[in-house]
């Protein structure tokens, strides 16, 4: 049951923070208050973190097949 919360937390998150990096990307969402060297590295961390949540994802997935 454990496994499966974290399946689809994880999967949410990385939906999440894959749609906000696009969204500050190719968008002008907040421009006033976040604009440029601190909206790259915005749109950075949140690609970051997207990319590490897949990997933590297909870990967990590997490991459940097991």
């Amino acid at each position: 049951m454990n496994k499966q919360v974290n399946i689809w937390f994880s999967a949410v998150m990385i939906l999440l923070v894959t749609c906000g990096a696009f969204l500050f990307a190719f968008t002008d969402v907040m421009i006033d208050r976040v604009s440029g060297n601190k909206r790259i590295m915005l749109i950075f961390v949140f690609a970051g973190y997207s990319i590490y949540r897949v990997m933590r994802l297909k870990f967990l997935l590997k490991k459940k097949e097991d």
